[in-house]
C-alpha cells in the first residue's frame, strides 16, 4: 500500500494515512510551494506501518512542544533581512540543514556541527544554542541519498563549490596583482568528495595546485584583456612528500 500524504481542511496542516504522521505546513513566508514539496518528500520517504507496529510519537521539539523536523542538505542563499548576516561567505555551498516546522511556520538551522539537530532532539530549549540559516528551497535534498550502506554509492550527481579569489598587494593597497579560482566538488547523494589527479599540492601564481588532501583545486586566473604574465611575480609555496621507510 503506497502511503498518501494530504493537506487538512484548514490548509495549513498535514496528516499521512500510511503511517500516521501529521504536523503543521509552513505558512505564507515560503507558500504554497515548500507545503507541497514537503508532502511530497513525506510520500516518497514515508514507510507505513505493520498492523502489529506502534506509529511512534514525534520525537522533536520547538520550545518544549512537539514540531516537525528533518534533516536535509541544502544551498546556502543570501538574505538582506541582516545586513551582518553570518552565513554570507557560505552562499552558494551545500550545508547540513534542520527544517523544523512549528506553529504553522518553517525554519531551517546550520547543522554542520550537529547543533541543529541535537536541538530539537532535547526539547528545543532556548538554553540550546543554534544559528538559523537561509537556503535555496530547490535544492532542498534528503539528508543522504545513498540510503544503502552495503552498497558503494554510483556518483550520479555532482555539487561544485567555486570561489574565486582577488588577490591584492596588502591589506592597505587595493592594487589586484592576480586572482585564483578555488574549486572543490562533492558527490550530491553521499557528499563524498573527489581527489585531483596529478596535480602537485601547494600554491603556485604560475600553474593549478591542490590543498594537501587533494580535495580542493586553486587555479590562478587572469582577465582574457591582461598580459600573459599577469600575476606571476606573486609568492607561492610547494608541498613536498617525504618517502617512508
Amino acid at each position: 500500500m503506497q502511503p498518501i500524504a494530504y493537506f487538512a481542511d484548514d490548509g495549513r496542516t498535514w496528516r499521512c494515512d500510511g503511517c500516521g504522521s501529521y504536523g503543521s505546513i509552513g505558512g505564507a513566508r515560503y507558500g504554497h510551494r515548500l507545503a507541497a514539496r514537503h508532502v511530497a518528500m513525506h510520500n516518497e520517504e514515508c514507510t507505513p506501518a505493520g498492523p502489529n507496529e506502534e506509529v511512534p510519537m514525534p520525537k522533536t521539539r520547538w520550545n518544549g512542544e512537539p514540531c516537525q523536523a528533518r534533516r536535509i542538505t541544502a544551498v546556502v542563499a543570501d538574505t538582506s533581512d541582516f545586513p551582518q548576516y553570518w552565513a554570507r561567505h557560505l552562499v552558494g555551498t551545500r550545508r547540513n540543514i534542520v527544517e523544523v516546522v512549528y506553529n504553522g511556520e518553517t525554519s531551517y538551522l546550520d547543522d554542520e556541527d550537529d547543533s541543529g539537530w541535537h536541538k530539537v532532539t532535547n526539547g528545543g530549549s532556548p538554553r540550546w544554542a543554534h544559528s538559523n540559516i537561509v537556503i535555496d528551497l530547490d535544492t532542498i535534498q534528503p539528508r543522504s541519498g545513498h540510503a544503502d550502506p552495503d552498497t558503494p554509492c554510483p556518483h550520479e550527481d555532482f555539487d561544485a563549490y567555486v570561489a574565486v579569489n582577488r588577490i591584492t598587494a596588502s591589506d592597505s593597497d587595493p592594487t589586484v596583482t592576480g586572482y585564483a579560482a578555488d574549486i572543490k566538488v562533492n558527490c550530491r547523494a553521499c557528499d563524498e568528495p573527489f581527489r585531483w589527479t596529478g596535480v602537485p599540492a601547494g600554491v603556485s601564481p604560475a600553474h593549478p595546485t591542490c590543498s594537501v588532501d587533494e580535495t580542493e583545486l586553486c587555479a590562478p586566473l587572469r582577465p582574457a584583456s591582461a598580459d600573459p604574465d599577469f600575476g606571476l611575480g606573486l609568492p607561492g609555496f610547494a608541498v613536498r612528500y617525504r618517502g617512508q621507510g
